[in-house]
């Protein structure tokens, strides 16, 4: 027990180990602010090119400093593992060693990280990502390496570095078809009019629809300025780009038959004609025609913790919220279509399958005109109806890994 006399030793001390304790902390770096500014510009400029969605899983390879075997940065201790590529089982975790291969032999690369989800169901990947900061004599540049299949169409695919689309007319861009088939797109761009902030990428799109996408930004000094074009030539960004060691990541990435957009055409049943489609790599709108008319079918499909199965809450009505199993044996929640204060809330169905998978369907009822107006819809029966859907859920073809 604490008692008085401790209370008094203790209010009589305090001063003077604070004050010892002050005078033995080291005094604060002259150039600590100056320092903090720049690796915060540094940081910035690097999340700027990183400006992907961000996956459920990222893998964190921290690189000290892979050195080059010439340009006055001396010889790395690793330099012999360059040539070494990562096994089959290492390209699920961790993508910088494909990277270290890809690059020109007289930099640095820092700082680098990487994600890939190919633990996950195809239909859930996005691009495969690797980057990091890479320095020569010349400054530091942040790069970035993305791998994709786009599905052809797809607003991923057109809004993609691919095309030569939304560039200003003080920046740079060609788009030339390969004669093997694909193409390549170089751009060369300032973040504005005059700017010394630049960011040179190449996109080499395959004859098999798959992309290579790499970024580099302007060099900066260790202030975080920029010093300079980046630090690699276009012709170095396109060797990587084009370069074969990213060749088993492609194979691993989704096709186009295997992520939402394409995936759903394929399930849709017989009597269901599909009219249209859009979306990106995780989620599709569809419009299908049907016996009772023209419908929206929208589907997504999001990770979701393993067993983050819960059921429907307590006390929900019978047609708001109504747990069903599939054929397969997975388990499901269903809403029945129904106006809610003049509103209409769609027929729905979220589905938990295996290994993290969780996939919603909505369906609208169909449309009071003769062509589908978001927003303006009848109600009625829809003609894709639960059991439909039931069936189009429960698919093996959902759990391709």
């Amino acid at each position: 027990m604490i008692t008085d006399e401790d209370f008094e030793r203790y209010e009589r001390d305090l001063p003077a180990a604070l004050s010892s304790a002050v005078e033995d902390f080291p005094a604060p770096s002259s150039d600590l602010v100056a320092r903090s500014l720049a690796r915060g510009r540094q940081r910035r400029r690097a999340r700027t090119l990183r400006r992907s969605a961000l996956a459920f899983v990222l893998v964190a390879a921290s690189v000290g400093g892979w050195a080059a075997t010439d340009g006055g940065f001396g010889l790395s201790s690793d330099s012999a593992d360059r040539t070494r590529l990562p096994s089959a089982a290492d390209v699920r975790r961790d993508l910088v060693p494909y990277l270290m291969k890809a690059l020109p032999p007289e930099g640095v690369l820092t700082d680098a990280e990487s994600r890939f989800e190919a633990d996950a169901p195809k239909v859930l990947r996005t691009e495969a990502q690797v980057s990091g900061t890479y320095a020569t004599a010349a400054g530091k540049s942040s790069l970035v390496v993305s791998i994709s299949r786009p599905v052809p169409g797809s607003r991923t695919e057109l809004g993609s570095y691919a095309y030569c689309t939304g560039v200003r007319p003080d920046n740079e861009c060609v788009r030339v078809v390969q004669p093997e088939g694909g193409a390549l797109t170089v751009r060369k761009s300032t973040k504005e009019p005059g700017s010394p902030d630049a960011e040179w990428s190449v996109v080499h799109t395959r004859a098999d629809g798959a992309m290579v996408g790499v970024r580099l930004s302007g060099a900066y000094d260790d202030a975080g300025e920029p010093a300079g074009v980046p630090t690699m030539s276009i012709q170095q960004i396109t060797e990587i780009a084009r370069s074969p060691v990213w060749a088993p990541v492609i194979a691993v990435e989704p096709t186009a038959a295997e992520q939402v957009l394409g995936l759903v055409p394929a399930l849709l049943p017989d009597a269901v004609r599909l009219e249209a489609r859009d979306g990106d790599s995780r989620s599709g709108e569809f419009v299908v025609q049907a016996a009772t008319g023209r419908h929206l079918l929208t589907v997504r499909v999001d990770p979701t913790p393993l067993g983050g199965w819960q059921g429907c809450p307590p006390g929900a009505l019978a047609w708001t919220c109504g747990e069903v199993t599939l054929s397969d044996g997975n388990r499901a929640l269903a809403a029945l279509n129904r106006t809610v204060d003049e509103r209409v809330v769609p027929l729905s169905l979220t589905v938990y399958r295996p290994h993290g998978l969780q996939i919603r369907f909505e369906v609208d009822a169909p449309s009071a005109k003769s062509t589908l107006v978001y927003g303006e819809l009848a109600t009625g029966t829809t003609g894709l109806d639960l059991e439909m859907l039931k069936a189009m859920a429960a698919s093996a073809r959902w759990d391709a890994r």
